[in-house]
């Protein structure tokens, strides 16, 4: 489910965090065989992040990290909870925030560091349990538990699971809403998305019955690409992804909720897109959409630019989605932000409007220039530098193609010399050099994709 919009846009510097206590931080050693499988080749000490009760991305994250999330067991502002955290463990405060801020950020955009006053600081109780009948389905297990709905896997009349998607109460704006997202579904009949089983209405309750997708996060099967240095596989991957949303524009669908956690991956790779509660029909007559929302590090500079003057949200449009769908593509390749992402809401809204993508290289992330020029290009600030539509951007990126090993052409002497440098750079370096063995360090991992 999205974040609505919130006209007080928070600040992320005075906000008090939580992790809430129903998150789950779970070492990977201590998962099952099948599981380890499924993450891959990871670092000793990463545990894996989630939130049983809501659909949101499981993040894998390291051993720092995770001791450094203990610090939101009780509410904290993030950078009293990193001082804190680099005073206790003897680092530079201002480095430890400088590292640690991106990876922050990323926890509170997934749900897993909610502000304190947030609904999402505690899980709302969920109303049915497991073997319970509702609307002549079987309760199985809940999926996710919000303010306004609750997702469940049920056991349908066939034997075989669907996902029950009901309102808490019998709200007319709720019953609305799953109302528009139950035609939304009927209009897509299951291309790229849960086919509808059925609408109804149970002790007053308006219900979605929907097909059972499953699969993982595509934030996840990205993470394994990425950490097997498959840059086949990751291309591949986005460019399924990129394609199932340029065929929903087809179907005159724009989605309005783009994030990691609403496009899902099955085994065999086919990427679904999920939740249509925000989703809009292509309108070309319309301005504006006063309830539009959405997560702020995927807002276009259209929409960043109307939250900074005050203005009525813009209406999404295929171009404003066409660079949310660019923010995704380029967060999947790189697990990264394509700029900056600073504390406060507002400037990151200055950012989105002003600054340009940064190279992947600026990541620490080996550059792909073909690439990097389609996504480039997805993310233009002005709709008419973008591709013409979603399907256009797909082509473009699939020709651009997986990167090809490039032959060395260095001299005998250079090949030793070089060798002899990054061999001197594996043992600590003196504290006057520091500076200059760290940047020959990174020059020399790049160079070798190590």
């Amino acid at each position: 489910m999205a974040a609505t919009i919130d006209p007080e846009r928070r600040d992320f510097a005075a906000t008090r965090f939580i992790f809430p206590p129903d998150a789950k931080l779970l070492p990977v050693s201590e998962l099952s065989a099948r599981l380890r499988a499924r993450i891959g080749s990871v670092e000793e000490g990463h545990s894996v992040v989630t939130r049983p009760g809501f659909r949101i991305t499981a993040r894998l994250v390291p051993k720092p990290l995770a001791g450094l999330l203990a610090e939101f067991r009780s509410p904290n502002r993030l950078t009293d909870a990193v001082l804190r955290f680099a005073r206790v463990h003897d680092q530079d405060p201002i480095d430890t925030l400088d590292l640690a801020f991106d990876a922050l950020a990323t926890l509170v955009e997934a749900r897993i560091l909610v502000p304190q006053d947030s609904p999402d600081a505690s899980s709302p109780e969920p109303t049915l349990a497991a073997g319970q009948e509702f609307a002549g389905y079987e309760i199985d297990k809940l999926v996710r538990s919000l303010e306004d709905s609750e997702v469940y896997r049920a056991r349908g009349r066939d034997d075989g699971f669907v996902a029950l998607k009901i309102s808490r109460d019998d709200r007319p704006g709720i019953a609305a809403v799953i109302a528009h997202e139950a035609r939304l579904l009927d209009r897509l009949a299951g291309t790229d998305s849960p086919k509808l089983i059925e609408h109804l209405t149970e002790r007053g309750r308006a219900c979605l019955v929907i097909e059972w997708c499953d699969g993982v996060s595509i934030a996840v099967v990205a993470q394994q690409a990425r950490a097997a240095r498959d840059r086949c596989w990751l291309h591949q991957l986005v460019h399924r992804m990129l394609d199932v949303y340029g065929r929903l524009h087809q179907r005159g669908v724009l989605h309005g909720d783009i994030h990691p956690g609403n496009c899902l991956v099955d085994d065999a790779g086919r990427v679904t897109i999920l939740d249509f509660g925000s989703a809009r029909v292509i309108d070309p007559s319309a301005v504006f959409d006063p309830v539009r929302s959405g997560i702020p590090h995927f807002y276009d500079p259209q929409m960043a630019e109307a939250m900074l003057a005050g203005q009525l949200p813009p209406a999404t449009t295929p171009s404003s989605e066409q660079y949310a769908i660019s923010v995704l593509a380029y967060l999947l390749l790189t697990g990264l932000q394509p700029i900056e992402v600073p504390a406060l809401q507002d400037d990151l809204l200055r950012q989105i409007v002003e600054r340009p993508v940064l190279p992947f290289a600026a990541r620490g992330v080996p550059a792909w220039p073909a690439v990097e020029a389609v996504i480039g290009r997805g993310l233009a600030k002005q709709p008419s530098s973008r591709f013409l539509d979603v399907s256009a951007l797909a082509q473009a990126f699939w020709l651009a193609g997986p990167p090809r090993k490039r032959e060395q052409h260095r001299s005998v002497a250079a090949e030793r010399a070089f060798t002899t440098h990054v061999d001197a750079v594996r043992v600590p370096a003196s504290a006057a050099g520091s500076l200059a063995h760290a940047w020959f360090a990174l020059r020399a991992a790049l160079a070798l994709e190590d």
